[in-house]
């Protein structure tokens, strides 16, 4: 092979390396939004829930 074929092969090559861990590099990006997003989802609903119980012990029970 001419040395510009083997060149062309690896620029070829080369742009498929770098397309395929950038679209890796996005999708777990995309994961690691997803579960950070679940997490604050989760602790909220801790927070409000536990908010909740001890706003109605203080007003049924006197607590303050």
């Amino acid at each position: 092979m001419p040395s510009n074929i083997i060149e062309k092969v690896q620029a070829t090559n080369l742009k498929e390396y770098i397309a395929f861990f950038k679209e890796i590099k996005e999708k777990i990006l995309t994961s690691q939004v997803k579960a950070a997003l679940a997490v604050n989802h989760e602790l909220i609903n801790l927070y409000w829930e536990i908010g909740s119980k001890i706003h109605l012990k203080q007003k049924g029970e006197g607590w303050c």
